[in-house]
């Protein structure tokens, strides 16, 4: 079963949304971890600066600090400003058998964690990340060192640490992300409702093409679709008329051959008929007269039928040319040969004015006998002369075929390659038509005109190898 267009661009554009949107989201989702871990490690350092500043002010210049006027005074500064993601905050202290324990009661961090965190303080680092396996967490941490003479002078070294979890940034990129999630699931049905307006909007003029296509193929070359969406289907559907209209000229050109051929073919079909019924009935005294009429007739017949073959395999049977390279010179020459005993008996000089080796790629025999068709056309017509002359002009060149007739009328330019148009002393109408499909056949061009001093001219191009 065939699937239409639609559906086609549809199934095809959905899953190119749906991986940009997975594409995006991943992507997002990593760059919001990135910026949260960042953005964490800023908000502790920031808080730690607050809380420095609240204990040089309220205990910086104390010689004795008690303990828990210090604990108050780090848990005070720890609620003046909260920056970003919820911390914690506990103090850590080294005894005097160097073991550094943690003031608060429910410390988040074990001996394991502690030694860590000692070892970070001994190599100078203020902020860092360490991992606790109780609870598979990462902990983001600031260290905040604070030294002081506290009870009776025994110098302790106390550390104020500030820190969050990875399940507090893990939280809040989960929300990011079910937010992102929301906003791609409406993003894609958008999208989907905006590919199937588009689907719609491309397959709305090809339907329209198809439907053209049908009524062509039934010979409905009248009604005309247009189409004005301005790319390459508005091109389409402006070849498809063109196309169109070359069906339908060659359509009436087909029914005029028709009605032509049928009259033709009539005309000594009626001829014959009636003489043969003449002879049966005994109602001509001479019969070698009406036999000779039978005859002539007859034949005439038969070159109209072989012409009407013969243009019909020109016009539809390619390989009914064998093609090969010939000399110009020697092909028209056998052509003028070939007509030598017409233009005797009319008393015409054919001059052939070609000096140089001319190569075309040609049929020979047929160019031959499109040559004669024209040699032919000009002895009916010349006086004395017909002039042949060859000119070439870069990769191309002109034969030019020229007589002192009285030349062609208005009517015969226009129609002179016309099926069966027989001008003045025409045979069957067919030749200069056979002559031009021949010499179009081969690449090449005819055109006709009046000399300035009178006469027919003929011109023939073709390219030169």
């Amino acid at each position: 079963m065939r699937r239409n267009i639609t559906k086609k661009v549809i199934l095809q554009f959905i899953p190119l949304i749906i991986g940009a949107l997975l594409v995006s989201s991943i992507v997002a989702n990593i760059a919001i971890k990135v910026f949260l871990e960042k953005k964490v490690m800023e908000d502790l350092t920031n808080e730690a600066a607050i809380i420095r500043n609240v204990i040089t002010t309220e205990i910086g210049n104390e010689k004795n600090i008690d303990r828990e006027k210090f604990k108050d005074v780090i848990m005070r500064s720890h609620k003046l400003d909260k920056v970003g993601l919820d911390s914690r905050l506990e103090v850590i202290t080294k005894t005097a058998n160097n073991v550094v324990v943690s003031q608060s009661k429910d410390s988040q961090f074990n001996s394991q964690m502690l030694t860590e965190l000692t070892n970070r303080i001994q190599k100078g680092k203020e902020s860092f990340i360490i991992e606790n396996d109780k609870d598979d967490f990462k902990y983001y941490i600031t260290v905040l060192p604070i030294n002081k003479l506290i009870n009776n002078n025994r110098k302790v070294r106390y550390w104020v640490i500030l820190y969050t979890t990875t399940k507090e940034v893990s939280n809040l990129t989960n929300t990011i992300l079910r937010i992102n999630i929301l906003i791609m699931i409406i993003i894609g049905f958008i999208s989907i409702v905006i590919g199937v307006f588009f689907a719609r909007s491309l397959t709305k003029p090809i339907i329209k093409l198809k439907n053209r296509a049908n009524r062509i193929s039934k010979r409905d070359f009248d009604s005309i679709e247009m189409i004005n969406t301005g790319d390459e289907i508005e091109e389409l559907s402006e070849s498809l008329e063109h196309m169109v209209n070359e069906l339908k000229n060659y359509d009436e050109s087909q029914k005029r051959f028709l009605q032509n051929a049928s009259h033709e073919l009539k005309t000594p079909l009626t001829s014959i008929s009636g003489y043969a019924e003449g002879l049966k009935d005994g109602v001509f005294d001479n019969t070698e007269e009406a036999l000779d009429t039978i005859i002539d007739e007859s034949l005439r017949l038969k070159k109209l039928v072989e012409q009407i073959i013969f243009l019909s395999k020109l016009e539809t049977t390619h390989e009914f040319f064998e093609m090969k390279v010939v000399d110009l010179k020697e092909l028209i020459g056998d052509a003028v040969k070939k007509v030598y005993g017409l233009s005797a008996k009319k008393s015409v000089n054919v001059k052939l004015d070609i000096e140089d080796r001319v190569n075309i790629y040609a049929d020979e025999d047929k160019l031959i006998q499109g040559f004669i068709n024209i040699l032919s056309n000009c002895i009916r017509h010349a006086e004395s002369n017909i002039d042949i002359a060859v000119r070439q002009e870069q990769e191309l060149c002109h034969i030019i075929i020229s007589d002192d007739g009285e030349g062609f009328s208005k009517e015969d330019l226009e129609h002179l390659f016309d099926r069966f148009y027989k001008g003045a002393n025409g045979s069957t109408g067919l030749g200069m038509t056979i002559t031009k499909s021949i010499i179009n056949k081969h690449g090449g061009q005819i055109r006709v005109s009046n000399n300035e001093n009178g006469g027919a001219k003929f011109i023939v191009t073709f390219k030169t190898i």
